[in-house]
């Protein structure tokens, strides 16, 4: 009977401890999940930028190339 009771209190025991790690396990698992979706929204967001700015510096680049044209055949219907 001794044995039987230490035994349940051993394996009582164990079982405290391995619930208490799963809930550290699952927080860590929560909160590096956070921090990944964190740094998702970062990056889309640093990536909607990028986009921009790269639209904003190809629409500039784009008008200037248009007025240089205009530039050219105004240029070329005075010589004509």
């Amino acid at each position: 009977m001794k044995k039987s009771l230490a035994n349940v209190t051993k394996i009582k025991t164990e079982t405290t401890k391995d619930i208490k790690t799963k809930q550290m396990l699952d927080n860590l698992c929560h909160s590096v999940l956070k921090k990944n979706h964190g740094l998702y929204l970062t990056h889309e967001e640093d990536m909607e930028k990028e986009r921009k700015f790269r639209k904003d510096l190809a629409d500039e680049c784009q008008e200037k190339m248009n007025n240089i044209n205009d530039e050219l055949n105004e240029q070329k219907n005075v010589r004509i």
